[in-house]
C-alpha cells in the first residue's frame, strides 16, 4: 500500500485486496491466444513455486489470475474460437486446479488474517494502555506542579 494509507487488518478486507489485485488482468485483441495460453502455462507454474514455498497470498493471487483470465477474459478475444483443442483441454485441466488450490488456499489465509487481526488488536490495546497511563501520568504531575504554586 502507498504511504499514507491506513492498512486494513480485516480479513475480508485482505482477501478482497488480493482478488483485487488478481482481477487486474487485460486482453489485447492484438496478442494472439495463443501466447495467452503459454502465458497461463507460466502463472499456473509460478504458482505451484509460491504454493510449494508457503507463499500464499502469492499463489492465490496467481490462482486467481489464472481464473480471470481464463473464465472472464479470454473467452472475448476475438480470435479465441481459434484455440486448439490441446491448448483448451490443457486450459480447463489448469483452470480446475486453480479453482480447487485457490478454494483451499482462502480458509488458510482466513485463519493467518484472523490470527493477525487478533495479535494487532491486543497490540493497540497494550499501546492504548500505556498512553491513558501516560496521560493520567502528566496529568498528576500537572496537577501537582500546580498544587506546588499555590
Amino acid at each position: 500500500m502507498a504511504s499514507g494509507e491506513e492498512v486494513s487488518y480485516d480479513p475480508n478486507e485482505r482477501i478482497g485486496a488480493l482478488s483485487e489485485a488478481a482481477a487486474r488482468v487485460e486482453i489485447d485483441a492484438s496478442i494472439i491466444p495463443s501466447r495467452y495460453f503459454r502465458s497461463g502455462q507460466e502463472i499456473i507454474r509460478m504458482a505451484r513455486v509460491y504454493l510449494e514455498e508457503k507463499d500464499y497470498e502469492t499463489a492465490y493471487i496467481l490462482y486467481m489470475k489464472y481464473n480471470i483470465l481464463f473464465v472472464d477474459k479470454l473467452p472475448t478475444h476475438p480470435d479465441y474460437k481459434s484455440t486448439s483443442k490441446e491448448e483448451l483441454m490443457l486450459s480447463r485441466k489448469n483452470l480446475k486446479e486453480a479453482i480447487q488450490v485457490a478454494e483451499t488456499l482462502k480458509p488458510i489465509l482466513r485463519k493467518k488474517y484472523e490470527h493477525e487481526q487478533q495479535v494487532w488488536l491486543e497490540k493497540q490495546k497494550i499501546d492504548n494502555e500505556r498512553r491513558e497511563r501516560e496521560r493520567a501520568a502528566l496529568s498528576e504531575k500537572q496537577k501537582q506542579e500546580e498544587d506546588r504554586k499555590r
